[in-house]
């Protein structure tokens, strides 16, 4: 008979162990064999808690009991480890219970918006992920107007009916794929005071997605609090720019869902950090480095320009850069939207980020400007890039709004510049 094995991973899913349980009759002697593959001292075992997988770096439902793990890895467990698991300390981890629900797809968007037409498609765009291994996407011209190609999905999840045992039923293998998708929230990858971004996994199709939720005013102090209003209208704004966008350097909208408590949005999952966590961490950039980024970043705005959309809050914290170099311009939720970008537009006064806005956004009582501030923030980007320090170092906001709105004044560039 063949051996029965799982694969257990470690918390940050880099390393697989495969352990050999064929001779285990109880859960306890499974986990002691698991904890020394990982090399987990007897003393901090209590902490660590083993959660199912299917991609590494996602935890599926709640942590097993003894009897819940025992019986999964009876049932499910193969002679090719096909049966995974990831362990995590409970100490560390930033994993709350995660919740298995489901989000509707761009033909049925939470805004109660008019439905897109079926040139646009209902259906996920791939990430650039395939399994758990990352994929470079190399897109074949630089025209702005180019759509992503589709990518072939990887089979990374085994058929519906071995997850609804492994979840207890928690997935709904009814529900219409043209209106919904069975989803996970896995790990957080960001919060602030009122939103929260995790990885999130598809069910049906194994993804690795982002979600970026927002709280619901759930009381009257809440609806009075103006920031929180803010956020929740931002998140809907950016929801509704980016349903109507495809581009191989603007982030892949992938569907929202609206809750009693909460908003959210879904998200292609880019593995790699934004352009401003970048600079932080290795300095200023090479000449031909901020050449290559700026090419994309021109190429994104050039569709979105003539796609009539204002991003507004262009810079590098709103720049997303792959592990292989590929950029997305996310950030959108103060993006204007209109029939031509390069009219002049009435639009909310000071929107943005102070030390990136342009003069007009500032100065002018009437508040009318176009696509050319987003050219003005993109200058402010590249000299950022070339400097690893923002635009107006030094100086305070309300110093900046008079230089730039009444003085108007550029941004000093630094001699280190050539």
């Amino acid at each position: 008979m063949a051996d029965r094995r799982i694969i257990t991973v470690t918390r940050d899913a880099e390393i697989y162990h495969v352990v050999n349980i064929t001779e285990c009759s109880d859960a306890e002697s499974i986990h002691r064999r698991i904890f020394s593959q990982l090399q987990i001292p007897l003393v901090s075992q209590p902490h660590f808690e083993i959660y199912r997988t299917e991609l590494g770096g996602v935890a599926i439902g709640n942590a097993l009991d003894s009897n819940r793990f025992l019986n999964i890895c009876q049932e499910l467990g193969d002679g090719i480890g096909s049966l995974k698991f990831i362990v995590q300390d409970t100490r560390r981890s930033s994993n709350s219970p995660i919740t298995l629900t489901t989000f509707e797809s761009l033909q049925n968007d939470f805004w109660g918006q008019e439905n897109l037409s079926d040139s646009t498609g209902s259906s996920l765009y791939r990430t650039d992920m395939s399994g758990d291994r990352a994929m470079l996407f190399q897109p074949g011209s630089h025209n702005p107007t180019l759509t992503p190609p589709g990518v072939e999905l990887g089979n990374t999840l085994k058929e519906s009916r071995s997850l609804n045992a492994l979840l207890g039923g928690q997935i709904n293998s009814k529900m219409d794929s043209q209106t919904g998708i069975k989803w996970a929230r896995g790990s957080l990858i960001g919060r602030s005071m009122y939103s929260r971004v995790y990885h999130a996994l598809n069910i049906s199709t194994g993804e690795i997605m982002a979600v970026k939720q927002v709280d619901l005013p759930q009381s009257d102090r809440d609806r009075e609090d103006s920031k929180q209003a803010f956020i929740v209208q931002a998140l809907k704004n950016e929801c509704s720019v980016l349903r109507r966008l495809a581009h191989p350097n603007i982030i892949r909208f992938l569907g929202s869902e609206r809750t009693l408590d909460t908003l959210s949005m879904f998200l292609e999952y880019i593995p790699g950090d934004h352009l401003g966590k970048l600079l932080k961490d290795t300095g200023k950039l090479e000449d031909k480095t901020v050449r290559f980024i700026t090419r994309q970043i021109v190429d994104g705005l050039a569709y979105l320009h003539v796609s009539g959309v204002i991003h507004c809050d262009l810079r590098c914290s709103t720049i997303l850069v792959s592990d292989f170099g590929l950029c997305r311009i996310f950030g959108f939720g103060v993006s204007e939207q209109k029939e031509n970008a390069h009219e002049d537009y009435r639009g909310i006064r000071m929107q943005g980020s102070i030390y990136w806005m342009a003069p007009e956004m500032i100065h002018d009582e009437n508040q009318f400007y176009d696509s050319k501030v987003d050219i003005w923030s993109l200058g402010c980007t590249i000299t950022e890039m070339q400097t690893a320090q923002r635009p107006w170092l030094g100086e305070n906001a309300i110093t900046v709004l008079y230089k730039v709105g009444v003085d108007k004044e550029a941004p000093p560039i630094s001699d280190t510049i050539p």
